[in-house]
């Protein structure tokens, strides 16, 4: 998830229901007690913690999605 994704993610949650709010964190695996403050707080967490697990995954690899590994990052044991 691209930062701006996550920035367009923690602002349409301010306007969801409970009862969405709710779902999120269910589809998550998160608590789903609390008042809408608790759940934006929790769902906030999420989202957080989704786009840095995401991040730290595409710095491990060492390049991005949408690059292609340079012929030095290729070897020919890559393919077995």
């Amino acid at each position: 998830m691209a930062e701006a994704q996550l920035t367009n993610q923690l602002t349409r949650i301010e306007s969801m229901t409970n009862v969405e709010l709710r779902a999120e964190l269910k589809q998550r695996g998160c608590p789903t007690s609390g008042n809408k403050k608790d759940l934006l707080t929790k769902l906030r967490i999420a989202l957080q913690k989704e786009y840095e697990q995401q991040s730290s995954m595409n710095h491990s690899v060492g390049y991005t999605q949408n690059q292609t590994p340079n012929h030095d990052q290729v070897t020919e044991n890559s393919f077995e």
